[in-house]
Parts: C-alpha cells; sequence; structure tokens
C-alpha cells in the first residue's frame, strides 16, 4: 500500500489509460481533478482497486466512467454538485461526511453524431448491467452522512444502507401506484422517481441527507413513501 499525506494532486487524463490502480492510501489530500476520460468501449475503462482516501478535497466537479472496487472513502469534501457519470461499483464504502452527490449515467464524448453517442451510450449500459449481475453488493452507505445523494444509475437493491434515513423503492412495486401524482417540495423526490422511470433500473435507493438543514422534512416524506405502500417497509 502506497500511502500519501497532505498532497496537492492533478490527475492527467490523458494518463489515465486502461488498467488496474490498486493499493493507494490519501489522508487529507486535495485533488485538482479528478479522471473524466471517453472509452470507446467498456474493456478501456480504468479500474480502481483497493483505494483508500480519508479527510480528502476533490476541486473537481465530476468523475468519470470508471471500475471502482474494494475501496473506502471517509469524509470527502466537495464542492457544489459532485457528478459521477456511468461508473460502476464493487464493494466501495462511503463513510462519514459528505456534500452534494449524484451517481448518473455515462455521458458520452468525442463524437459530432448523436447516433453514435446514442450507440456508445447503450454499449456501456450493457456492459454495466452485465457487470453488476456479478456484484453482491455495489455501495456501502449506511453510515455516510451527506448533504443530498441521488443514486439514478446504481441499482438499488446493491446499496447497503440505513434504513432510517435511506428507503429501497422496486420499478415493479412503483408502477402499481399513482406515483407520478406526488409532489416532494425541496427534496424532489418526485423527480427522482420520474427519472427511475425512464430509467432500466430495477430499483433505487432514495436519500435523507442528514446534513440537510431540513432533514426532518425530508424523514418525513421518505416515511409518506412508505405510508403509500411505494418504498419498502424493511
Amino acid at each position: 500500500m502506497k500511502a500519501f499525506h497532505r498532497q496537492t494532486f492533478d490527475v492527467d487524463e490523458l494518463k489515465l489509460v486502461a488498467g488496474v490502480y490498486a493499493d493507494y492510501e490519501f489522508d487529507r489530500c486535495t485533488f485538482s481533478s479528478v479522471p473524466f476520460v471517453y472509452p470507446r468501449n467498456p474493456e478501456d475503462r480504468a479500474i480502481i482497486r483497493n483505494v483508500r482516501l480519508t479527510n480528502c478535497d476533490v476541486k473537481e466537479p465530476m468523475l468519470g466512467t470508471v471500475v471502482v472496487e474494494d475501496c473506502t472513502i471517509e469524509n470527502l469534501k466537495t464542492h457544489d454538485l459532485f457528478m459521477i457519470h456511468g461508473a460502476v461499483f464493487k464493494h466501495v464504502v462511503l463513510r462519514g461526511r459528505f456534500g452534494s452527490l449524484m451517481f448518473t449515467e455515462f455521458l458520452p464524448g468525442g463524437s459530432d453524431d448523436e447516433g453514435d453517442r446514442l450507440r456508445t451510450k447503450a454499449l456501456f449500459a450493457r456492459a454495466d448491467d452485465n457487470y453488476y449481475e456479478r456484484v453482491d453488493w455495489a455501495l456501502d452507505i449506511r453510515a455516510a452522512d451527506f448533504y443530498d445523494c441521488e443514486f439514478r444509475y446504481v441499482p438499488g437493491h446493491l446499496v447497503r444502507r440505513d434504513p432510517e434515513t435511506q428507503v429501497l423503492i422496486w420499478r415493479d412495486n412503483l408502477l402499481r401506484h399513482k406515483w407520478d401524482r406526488l409532489v416532494f417540495p425541496v427534496s424532489g423526490y418526485h423527480i427522482g422517481l420520474k427519472v427511475f422511470v425512464k430509467s432500466n433500473r430495477p430499483s433505487l435507493v432514495l436519500v435523507a441527507g442528514k446534513r440537510h438543514p431540513k432533514f426532518k422534512l425530508l424523514l418525513e416524506q421518505l416515511k409518506k413513501l412508505r405510508e403509500f405502500g411505494i418504498a419498502e417497509q424493511d
């Protein structure tokens, strides 16, 4: 394990080629940028494995389509909304304080042709579905204190969660309810449900951010989703 303490890093995306980047520990380090690349094929993605980040600061607002396995991230400082585009996870623990995170779909680039971008997006989506078929759990967020967090791309049933503040919703069950009539101010959970229905994800986790100033309201809204029979009762 190679360890770094109180250092600043600039991640050059041109040097982050396909391969495995493993066995690193970063403590109180600053990343002025992070890997955001546009691989043409899923097998060209970088794999980040057995890495631990503790009390680090990430200046860049987004992370690209990487594979993250057997990692732990504790107390990550981000700036504004931190977006994770098309990354996949296996046995990754988030613990401690976080800002605003969004796990969303792959964002293809490198072509002006819309058809090419859509084909690339579909290619990665199929690869990610196949990847998650071999994963027993993707993320563990039970001890994570978010400001807010949206899981638009990680299958909810593969997320280890705190049932008091994080609920699981299955697609088949949601579609049996009149979910499109719901409106949740502040949290925007209804927007998350609309995005979920348009996706091909089988399940979704909704989070009440413990660091959000209206945390109690968010908890009440999650409680309503359980009362409506939409969220799992646990």
